[in-house]
């Protein structure tokens, strides 16, 4: 569902020079190429990129290891898109994921990205259900306070990775104060295994690269 949502706001990408970032196993790579994009894939995980090589046959694909902090291996303005899948609340340096991104991105290049939504998807949630064991409520117990945070489904991915969990409030200013214009926000929704459809599980955020940054008000608590 994320990865289909972040496409459809990406739009047409024939020609354009895209950056994956947290790419994984390449399956959103390999998607952009067949679109017509140019595309580097960049993770922090060798084992993840041996993967997405021996599964990707495409000449208009290649995979660096480099850590989305710093994209230390890219030139400035290098991209005319970035977008991520379900990876930035897994990477510690929220504010340092935007500085990298800005800088590679060319002159009004977009940054598209999908994340576990932060205001149901926070450390605490628990899903209440009837004695038929139907979904009943959402229940989030914990969202002002950010951080690390590992959730008790030790079977699924936030139980075994866990998450750095930050507020709406901080992943949109920190797009602000890194020199983004906010163009569009999705919360795509679904058949979902704990909760109905009105609930969304992710976000998908679009912004523009601004030419300049704009000071940062000494008020904002962002």
């Amino acid at each position: 569902m994320a990865v289909h949502a972040l496409l459809d706001v990406a739009g047409p990408v024939q020609g354009l020079k895209v950056c994956d970032l947290g790419c994984g196993e390449g399956t959103l790579t390999r998607m952009l190429a067949e679109r017509g994009a140019l595309v580097t894939g960049v993770d922090i995980s060798t084992q993840l990129l041996d993967v997405a090589r021996e599964q990707t046959q495409n000449e208009q694909v290649q995979y660096v290891l480099d850590d989305a902090q710093t994209l230390a291996t890219q030139p400035d303005h290098a991209f005319d898109l970035v977008v991520s899948n379900l990876a930035v609340m897994d990477i510690p340096d929220l504010v340092a994921v935007y500085a990298a991104v800005h800088r590679v991105l060319c002159a009004g290049g977009r940054f598209v990205f999908a994340m576990t939504h932060p205001c149901f998807q926070s450390p605490g949630t628990t899903v209440e259900t009837d004695h038929q064991g139907c979904f009943l409520a959402r229940r989030i117990d914990r969202y002002a306070t950010e951080g690390f945070w590992r959730s008790d489904y030790a079977a699924g991915i936030r139980g075994r990775v866990g998450a750095y969990h930050r507020t709406l409030s901080t992943v949109i200013n920190g797009l602000i104060n890194a020199g983004f214009t906010l163009t569009r926000l999705i919360e795509p929704t679904g058949p979902q295994p704990q909760g109905p459809v009105e609930i969304p599980s992710v976000l998908v955020i679009a912004v523009c690269r601004q030419d300049s940054k704009p000071l940062r008000p000494a008020s904002d608590p962002g």
